[in-house]
């Protein structure tokens, strides 16, 4: 059975959880709306495109552009993780700390 500090690292541990499944889920919703946008003007900027350069120069701002994006936000949500996995364990730390010993995590007085 479980005691009343399990119980309570369990519910603190998940609403980390859920606050990180709503983060990440807005995030990601974000970022492909922005992209559908992005990729929505280019058959407009390829139709302005003259010259067989002018198309290669569109494709490489439109592909440097989606990358860099792409890379973006691969980092906000490798963000988002690192922040929630330090939610999810700081809730559990005072269960795995021998009986009498002092927290190194709590706050000095």
């Amino acid at each position: 059975m479980l005691n009343q500090s399990a119980v309570n690292a369990l519910t603190e541990a998940g609403e980390a959880f859920g606050h990180t499944c709503t983060e990440w889920q807005e995030e990601m919703q974000k970022f492909a709306v922005a992209r559908m946008r992005a990729d929505m003007e280019v058959p407009t900027l390829l139709a302005e495109c003259e010259t067989p350069l002018d198309l290669i120069k569109a494709q490489r701002i439109w592909f440097a552009t989606a990358t860099q994006e792409y890379l973006d936000e691969s980092t906000r949500l490798a963000r988002i993780s690192a922040t929630a996995m330090q939610r999810g364990l700081t809730s559990w730390h005072s269960l795995f700390q021998p009986p009498g010993s002092k927290d190194p995590q709590a706050k000095a007085d």
